[in-house]
């Protein structure tokens, strides 16, 4: 049961955005979509839920062509979680009920009802149910959407840049209950991220765009300090810190000194 991406391909008129994009990912793992401002990562994931319709590709989740899917169908398999969730006038019950949609046609029933329990319980907003969500903090309204996502019962998770607008500790804290989500419930999320440090910590596998085209596709083990430089024009050496994996930007000198391949050292 994998996520499938064959040969995607978009642009508006005769402006090629990406091509060529193909990647394939199994069930409970993180891919982050990354590369510079303009690269095409939030189009892409916009493609990927037919938002935007790619000029060629295939998109297979389990087998199934989501391409050919009806929307309420669609929903049913494939969350999205937007960079702007707007203006939110519901309390945090109400906002995550929504994610129940592709499921009721009249009222909720008691299974929709529970299910937006357990899933407040999952995301540790359950003390929060009653609050409206224009009331809450950015981290706080973060973790609501991506409740509302999660409501949906997806087998594919997709969050366009989702700690952008967060301070360090809720970025720490909306990526930490995601991917503890992703692993236990065995989805498949596709992230698109700025940070670096954050996609090693929390990414399995790296997926970087570069004008136009996939520059790779590959895990987090595998990245090299030459593919980020190919991608963002800096050299940059990888340690370890901690245990976790470290973006260090080298200066002019640094780079012309710097020794090995890979410039990963250890910590």
């Amino acid at each position: 049961m994998t996520f499938f991406v064959q040969d995607l391909s978009f642009g508006y008129g005769s402006d090629p955005v990406f091509s060529g994009v193909g990647f394939e990912l199994p069930p409970g793992c993180v891919c982050g979509v990354l590369g510079v401002n303009g690269a095409g990562k939030s189009t892409l994931l916009k493609c990927l839920i037919r938002i935007l319709t790619p000029s060629c590709g295939e998109v297979h989740l389990n087998g199934r062509d989501l391409r050919r899917m009806p929307r309420r169908q669609l929903s049913r398999h494939v969350a999205y979680v937007p960079q702007s969730s707007g203006a939110q006038l519901l309390s945090v019950f109400d906002t995550v009920l929504l994610g129940r949609k592709p499921y009721i046609t009249w009222a909720p029933s008691r299974k929709d009802l529970a299910m937006v329990e357990k899933i407040l319980v999952t995301m540790h907003l359950d003390h929060l149910a009653l609050r409206p969500a224009g009331s809450l903090s950015g981290g706080e309204l973060q973790k609501v959407t991506i409740a509302r996502a999660l409501a949906q019962e997806p087998e594919l998770l997709l969050m366009d840049e989702p700690t952008s607008s967060l301070d360090l500790k809720n970025q720490m804290a909306v990526m930490d209950r995601m991917s503890e989500v992703v692993a236990s419930q065995g989805l498949t999320a596709v992230v698109s991220m700025h940070d670096l440090n954050l996609a090693f910590r929390h990414a399995d596998y790296f997926l970087l765009l570069n004008n136009g085209t996939m520059e790779a596709f590959c895990s987090r083990d595998e990245v090299t300090p030459e593919m980020i430089r190919k991608v963002y024009g800096l050299p940059v050496a990888l340690e370890r810190v901690r245990g976790h994996t470290v973006v260090v930007p080298l200066d002019s000198h640094q780079a012309t000194v710097a020794m090995g391949p890979s410039l990963v050292k250890a910590g």
